[in-house]
């Protein structure tokens, strides 16, 4: 499981009764559809609009209710994982802005940059 599934996965196993309802591979399974599911319907700014939020909360839920998941931790459950779905998010800002700085990034070589004349400090 990738870092981001991980986290989905201690998401839906915060509740210890969760881990005694289901084998450790239909948990893995839930969670890697859930990861999918969010990724592949996150939109740029869903944490700023109530309806995308929405959108995303009941993504969750219908996906919990198709595996079953019991109703007493689900509202839990979803919580959690659009807390870890915002800091999912934030991290992937935080990689993306540090992909363009690296773009724009350059190392100067000290010799290359000096001239056939010594500077001197203006006015003297």
């Amino acid at each position: 499981m990738t870092a981001d599934e991980l986290a989905f996965y201690d998401a839906l196993t915060k509740p210890q009764a969760i881990k005694d309802f289901y084998e450790n591979e239909e948990l893995i399974a839930i969670t890697k559809e859930l990861a999918d599911t969010l990724r592949k319907n996150r939109t740029i700014d869903w944490q700023k609009r109530d309806s995308a939020r929405a959108r995303m909360r009941m993504m969750i839920k219908r996906l919990l209710k198709k595996h079953r998941y019991p109703p007493e931790g689900m509202d839990d459950a979803v919580q959690t994982v659009m807390t870890q779905c915002e800091l999912w998010t934030d991290n992937n800002d935080m990689e993306l802005a540090q992909k363009r700085t690296d773009i724009y990034r350059y190392s100067q070589k000290p010799d290359l940059g000096k001239v056939a004349e010594e500077s001197v400090p203006y006015g003297n």
